[in-house]
């Protein structure tokens, strides 16, 4: 039986700041640019750029004229793109020491194709390996028309990445997306945004729910 772990990448794996992006789009003249994007909550044309229902392109359009705003394409990509914080140092090493313990890592990501595009090349640029290396299945919302907490990419998930027998243990920063997948049958460990992870408790929890 494969001893899976289900991650989720802004705030578990990946440091993310909201916050820069409200502040980016301020100073591009925004009014009230918490209304487009926040950890807890975003607007539709979010939404719609996460379940792949358009493109970078028309998600550009859309911020500049829904929102009203003078800017350039590369000024847009730069204030959605200053969320983005890199995967650390420790971070990286504790999912290289989850794979020397047998490990099957895995991600399941609310994304669009601009964010993820840069978390690559992060990924790559500050530690030297893809992230296809180091993820066994990488599931993102924009390309399977689904996000979390709906249950049908839990189940969509968990048909991908285990057997029948198999366990997955999944961890994520939002209590709705941890309920989704109990409610599919995982077991979750509740993480609290941008903290390290760390390889001897991802190890101990896992231990404890009988992997």
């Amino acid at each position: 039986m494969s001893k899976h772990i289900l991650f989720d990448l802004g705030g578990v794996i990946e440091k993310i700041y909201p916050s820069r992006v409200v502040k980016s789009f301020d100073g591009l003249g925004m009014d009230k640019p918490e209304n487009l994007f926040t950890i807890y909550g975003q607007s539709e044309i979010c939404n719609k750029f996460e379940t792949g229902s358009i493109e970078e392109k028309e998600f550009i359009e859309s911020v500049r004229g829904v929102f009203n705003i003078d800017a350039s394409d590369d000024e847009i990509i730069a204030a959605w793109n200053s969320n983005q914080g890199g995967v650390s140092s420790e971070t990286f090493n504790t999912l290289v020491d989850l794979k020397k313990n047998d490990f099957s890592l895995s991600v399941l990501s609310n994304t669009n194709p601009t964010h993820f595009k840069l978390i690559q090349n992060q990924f790559f640029r500050n530690h030297g390996v893809h992230m296809n290396y180091m993820f066994d299945n990488i599931i993102l919302s924009y390309e399977v028309g689904l996000r979390k907490p709906e249950g049908e990419i839990f189940s969509l998930a968990k048909e991908t990445i285990a057997d029948k027998d198999d366990k997955i243990l999944f961890i994520d920063d939002l209590k709705d997306n941890c309920v989704s997948a109990e409610a599919c049958n995982m077991s979750v460990m509740p993480h609290v945004t941008n903290e390290e992870l760390i390889a001897d408790k991802v190890i101990q929890h896992a231990h404890a729910v009988s992997f």
